[in-house]
């Protein structure tokens, strides 16, 4: 998960490369799903490179006494969309109407 500026918490990503040491770039997205501030369709897409490659990740793993095996699975993540809201945290129906001006944000 990613908390990008202006988009919030994203896990809307996709595997675009590899560095020479082994590290993944990752393409950040916001997650459509959900109300943003309106800036979000004028930003471009976010690119992380991560700071440790995956092989390194798995030897300081390793170190801390875990199962290499039980992680085979981590080069299968080449691609993440953020899950839906849980019902839970959906907002109740409220007794007014709120308006769809964003009177704090001139584009």
């Amino acid at each position: 998960m990613l908390n990008l500026p202006a988009i919030g918490k994203s896990m809307t990503f996709r595997l675009i490369g590899l560095t020479p040491e082994g590290k993944r770039i990752l393409r950040f997205d916001h997650d459509r799903t959900r109300r943003h501030s309106p800036i979000i369709d004028r930003m471009g897409k976010i690119y992380i490179v991560e700071n440790k490659s995956l092989a390194a990740y798995l030897r300081q793993l390793s170190k801390m006494g875990e199962e290499i095996e039980d992680y085979a699975s981590i080069w299968n993540y080449t691609k993440g969309e953020t899950e839906p809201r849980f019902h839970l945290y959906e907002y109740p129906d409220f007794p007014f109407q709120s308006t769809e001006r964003m009177s704090n944000l001139v584009l």
